[in-house]
Protein backbone atom coordinates (compact mmCIF):
# COMPACT_ATOMS: atom_id res chain seq x y z
CA UNK A 1 0.00 0.00 0.00
CA UNK A 2 1.55 3.61 -0.85
CA UNK A 3 -0.02 7.09 0.12
CA UNK A 4 0.57 10.82 -1.04
CA UNK A 5 1.15 13.31 2.27
CA UNK A 6 1.04 16.69 0.89
CA UNK A 7 2.01 19.43 3.53
CA UNK A 8 0.63 22.87 2.65
CA UNK A 9 0.43 25.72 5.23
CA UNK A 10 -1.32 27.98 2.70
CA UNK A 11 -1.85 26.46 -0.79
CA UNK A 12 -4.17 28.65 -3.64
CA UNK A 13 -4.25 25.39 -5.99
CA UNK A 14 -2.65 22.43 -4.24
CA UNK A 15 -1.32 20.57 -7.99
CA UNK A 16 -1.42 16.51 -6.57
CA UNK A 17 -5.26 17.03 -6.30
CA UNK A 18 -6.08 20.19 -8.91
CA UNK A 19 -4.03 18.39 -11.72
CA UNK A 20 -5.51 14.61 -10.34
CA UNK A 21 -7.02 13.89 -13.61
CA UNK A 22 -3.68 14.59 -15.60
CA UNK A 23 -1.39 13.70 -13.00
CA UNK A 24 -2.97 10.18 -11.73
CA UNK A 25 -2.73 10.60 -8.00
CA UNK A 26 -6.07 10.23 -6.55
CA UNK A 27 -7.62 9.25 -10.19
CA UNK A 28 -5.30 6.53 -10.31
CA UNK A 29 -5.74 5.44 -6.48
CA UNK A 30 -3.33 6.93 -3.99
CA UNK A 31 -4.61 7.58 -0.85
CA UNK A 32 -4.38 10.98 -0.12
CA UNK A 33 -3.15 12.47 3.79
CA UNK A 34 -3.15 16.12 3.04
CA UNK A 35 -3.12 19.46 5.03
CA UNK A 36 -6.34 21.28 6.27
CA UNK A 37 -5.09 24.77 5.26
CA UNK A 38 -5.18 27.23 2.53
CA UNK A 39 -7.57 25.93 -0.60
CA UNK A 40 -6.29 22.10 0.52
CA UNK A 41 -10.02 21.14 1.91
CA UNK A 42 -12.14 22.73 -1.14
CA UNK A 43 -10.15 21.05 -3.10
CA UNK A 44 -9.70 17.96 -1.61
CA UNK A 45 -12.91 17.12 -0.30
CA UNK A 46 -13.86 13.89 1.44
CA UNK A 47 -11.00 12.32 -1.00
CA UNK A 48 -8.10 12.98 1.21
CA UNK A 49 -7.51 12.25 5.11
CA UNK A 50 -6.96 16.17 6.35
CA UNK A 51 -4.57 16.61 9.04
CA UNK A 52 -3.13 19.95 11.20
CA UNK A 53 -0.43 20.48 8.44
CA UNK A 54 1.68 21.98 11.49
CA UNK A 55 1.66 18.63 13.64
CA UNK A 56 4.09 16.28 12.51
CA UNK A 57 2.63 13.58 14.96
CA UNK A 58 -0.61 13.74 13.69
CA UNK A 59 0.49 13.78 9.76
CA UNK A 60 2.54 10.94 10.90
CA UNK A 61 -0.68 8.96 12.88
CA UNK A 62 -2.22 9.88 9.46
CA UNK A 63 0.18 8.21 7.31
CA UNK A 64 0.73 5.37 9.62
CA UNK A 65 -3.38 4.88 9.53
CA UNK A 66 -3.86 4.57 5.60
CA UNK A 67 -1.01 2.26 5.47
CA UNK A 68 -2.24 0.21 8.13
CA UNK A 69 -6.16 0.46 7.96
CA UNK A 70 -6.50 -0.91 4.14
CA UNK A 71 -10.56 -0.18 4.73
CA UNK A 72 -9.44 3.38 5.50
CA UNK A 73 -7.43 3.14 2.15
CA UNK A 74 -9.89 1.79 -0.47
CA UNK A 75 -12.48 4.53 0.95
CA UNK A 76 -10.08 7.08 0.52
CA UNK A 77 -8.66 5.89 -2.71
CA UNK A 78 -12.53 5.67 -3.99
CA UNK A 79 -13.45 8.75 -2.80
CA UNK A 80 -10.49 10.27 -4.32
CA UNK A 81 -11.54 9.15 -7.82
CA UNK A 82 -15.07 10.33 -7.45
CA UNK A 83 -13.32 14.05 -6.10
CA UNK A 84 -11.04 13.90 -8.83
CA UNK A 85 -13.76 13.32 -11.86
CA UNK A 86 -14.57 16.62 -10.85
CA UNK A 87 -11.62 18.61 -12.05
CA UNK A 88 -11.13 19.06 -15.76
CA UNK A 89 -8.95 21.49 -17.98
CA UNK A 90 -12.28 21.47 -19.73
CA UNK A 91 -14.90 22.56 -17.00
CA UNK A 92 -11.72 25.30 -16.03
CA UNK A 93 -11.97 26.29 -19.06
CA UNK A 94 -15.93 26.76 -19.52
CA UNK A 95 -15.82 28.01 -15.93
CA UNK A 96 -13.43 31.15 -16.92
CA UNK A 97 -14.82 31.81 -19.64
CA UNK A 98 -18.05 32.21 -17.94
CA UNK A 99 -16.55 34.62 -15.84
CA UNK A 100 -15.11 36.54 -18.05
CA UNK A 101 -18.52 37.01 -20.12
CA UNK A 102 -20.13 37.93 -16.88
CA UNK A 103 -17.67 40.68 -15.81
CA UNK A 104 -17.88 41.44 -19.66
CA UNK A 105 -21.41 42.04 -20.11
CA UNK A 106 -21.67 44.03 -16.19
CA UNK A 107 -18.73 46.11 -17.98
CA UNK A 108 -20.96 47.12 -20.99
CA UNK A 109 -24.31 47.50 -19.12
CA UNK A 110 -22.50 50.68 -17.11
Amino acid sequence: MSALSVRALDAGAPVPRARAPDAGVPAAGTPVVAGAAGAVPEVAGDGALLVDPTDTDAIAEAINRVLDDHGLADELQWRGRRQAAGYSWRRADEGLVALYRRAADRSSAR
